[in-house]
């Protein structure tokens, strides 16, 4: 999908039913399965501070390059309806 919209998907239980009534090849088509990290509660509080000595030197350096804040982005939202699945 282009355009910049970010396709949230948080329907597990359909999307577990067409895992079981497709063939592989044809959910691969559908969807790619992507790892997520969300910021944690004291990340900031945590690199602020006297970072512990087991810490990387560059781990300052190395969390600015993985972290990029971005906000103001078009996002869609989908929702899900009651589907039956016919096998």
């Amino acid at each position: 999908m282009k355009f910049g919209y970010f396709l949230r998907l948080s329907a597990t239980k359909v999307l577990h039913l067409i895992r079981a009534n497709c063939p592989d090849f044809i959910f691969e088509k559908l969807f790619t399965e992507i790892t997520k990290f969300k910021l944690a509660s004291g990340a900031t509080a945590l690199l602020a501070g006297t970072l512990p000595e087991e810490a990387p030197r560059n781990l300052r350096q190395m969390f600015s390059r993985a972290v990029v804040v971005s906000g103001g982005s078009t996002r869609l939202k989908v929702e899900v309806l009651d589907v039956e699945v016919s096998a």
